[in-house]
């Protein structure tokens, strides 16, 4: 059951490929596909859920020398969220689906992407979790570019670049935490002591690792590869990188943060705080002055990556539970909103604000399930996004860090102007003259609500009632650092 999440995809990409001249084969297997992830997704949840921690080694190789998964609360909640945003940007994909991007192999990186993400989630040992962030990478580095378009070249080199040095600095990192700890798996490495001699490098090692994570969840101040590339690549694209990419560099700092470094918080909290502020303001400034839909959500996108890693780096059984609300309503409540303007510029023909309006007196139900969306993000109840905001601003205030508590308000009031800025361009304003508006058949906008409503939902959702649940689980999975190194050696357990 533990493999699935990963093993799943690498099939589904496989069948995939040898269906590439058949479009309209592809996207029924590809829907089946996502369903079938969807499901296993679900099914891990409810027996962690049930039965607690579940571990595996490959080939009986046992930890900390072997290949080890763990799907535990925290990861197997990681792994639901991609499961939930990527079924319904599946669906949003056919509708925009006309072949071209599809031949170039739209679906089977897809499913190599979520492979590589499962992958990132689940696993329990550093270099490995190196392999499946390379994984991710390179399948959405061709996703990024699918078009050729100058404008997807520029951005797709930025987020390579960076992403390469990352992963050098990563290698680094890993090779001297190997020298002076002799393993790499977390669970291993929270039972080692290390010399007093070797505590200036393990400091290092920290630093070079938080690098490394800042640059995968785009932290200041290396953070422009993402409003360079997002609104870039094909709209299922960027709602799916949205939703789901940006979360495996916060978790990781999350994972790392609670399990290896829990004993250096007096050094791993200031600095994980030193870049989550400045990319909480830095990405709602860069939003207000925007005129693309795309930018404005692209540079939402790294405000509330800000808010997430703070929370992370507070820590504690408040701080933890935030960034996981954090992180699963960013993922359902973004994507969905990319999802929005890609449906806007199916409907209208552009993605500035300058050249649409009237979606209000056009497309009444585009319009509320947008303003639902666009509600939750900026915080209002009883959206995923009050919660989740309310459960940051919380844990700021319980671990005496007011002024992080009153950046984060301060941003979720930009933010607000942000969303009645789009709704006021796109939304409230008559059309435009030179707006060209495209006649849909009721299977495409039934394909264009859907995902809208579904994200909708899911947002309320956590917001009214799923939100404690959550909570709870993340609290049991994360806060117990014993119990994560039993669970995942077992009788090796010092």
């Amino acid at each position: 059951m533990i493999f699935l999440p990963v093993v799943l995809p690498l099939l589904s990409a496989a069948i995939l490929m040898m269906l590439h001249a058949r479009p309209r084969a592809q996207r029924v297997a590809s829907l089946a596909a996502h369903g079938a992830f969807l499901g296993v997704a679900v099914l891990l949840f409810a027996r962690v859920q049930g039965e607690g921690p579940i571990a595996a080694a490959v080939g009986g190789w046992h930890p900390p020398f072997g290949v080890s998964f763990l799907a535990d609360a925290l990861s197997a909640t990681m792994v639901l969220l991609t499961a939930v945003v990527a079924f319904p940007v599946a669906v949003f994909a056919l509708a925009l689906a006309d072949g071209r991007w599809e031949r170039m192999g739209y679906h089977p990186l897809v499913q190599v992407m979520l492979a590589g993400v499962s992958g990132a989630f689940l696993t329990t040992d550093l270099f490995n979790l190196f392999v499946w962030f390379e994984v991710t990478l390179i399948s959405s580095f061709v996703l990024l570019t699918l078009g050729n378009r100058p404008a997807q070249i520029q951005g797709g080199f930025k987020y390579v670049v960076l992403n390469l040095l990352s992963s050098v600095v990563f290698l680094c990192a890993a090779g001297l935490l190997y020298g002076v700890a002799g393993t790499l798996n977390l669970a291993d490495l929270a039972q080692r002591r290390i010399p007093a001699e070797d505590l200036w490098l393990i400091g290092l090692v920290g630093v070079l690792f938080l690098g490394t994570f800042s640059i995968k969840s785009a932290l200041f101040p290396l953070f422009f590869w993402l409003p360079a590339a997002y609104p870039t690549p094909a709209a299922p694209v960027a709602a799916l990188f949205a939703g789901v990419l940006t979360k495996v560099g916060v978790y990781a700092i999350l994972r790392t943060g609670s399990v290896y470094f829990a004993d250096a918080t007096a050094v791993w909290t200031p600095a994980v705080l030193a870049l989550s502020v400045p990319t909480m303001l830095v990405g709602v400034f860069g939003a207000i002055v925007q005129t693309d839909w795309r930018r404005i959500l692209a540079f939402h996108s790294v405000s509330q990556v800000g808010y997430m890693a703070a929370a992370a780096g507070i820590g504690g059984k408040a701080g933890m539970m935030a960034a996981v609300l954090f992180m699963v309503h960013h993922g359902l409540v973004k994507s969905a909103l990319f999802v929005a303007a890609g449906a806007g510029w199916r409907l209208g023909g552009s993605y500035r604000l300058d050249r649409l309006g009237g979606f209000a007196r056009s497309h009444g139900w585009y319009a509320a399930l947008f303003l639902t969306l666009a509600l939750s993000l900026a915080g209002f109840p009883p959206s995923s996004g009050f919660a989740a905001k309310l459960a940051a601003i919380l844990a700021a205030l319980q671990g005496g860090y007011g002024w992080v508590a009153g950046t984060m308000v301060l941003t979720g009031l930009f933010t607000l102007f942000s969303m009645v800025k789009i709704w006021n361009e796109a939304f409230w304003k008559p059309a435009p003259e030179e707006m060209r508006v495209r006649t849909l058949g009721a299977g495409e906008r039934f394909l264009l609500h859907l995902p809208l409503a579904w994200f909708a939902a899911a947002a309320l959702g956590v917001g009214l009632g799923w939100s404690p649940a959550l909570a709870s689980s993340a609290k049991a999975g994360m806060q117990d650092r014993d119990g994560y190194v039993r669970a995942v050696l077992g009788d090796e357990v010092r």
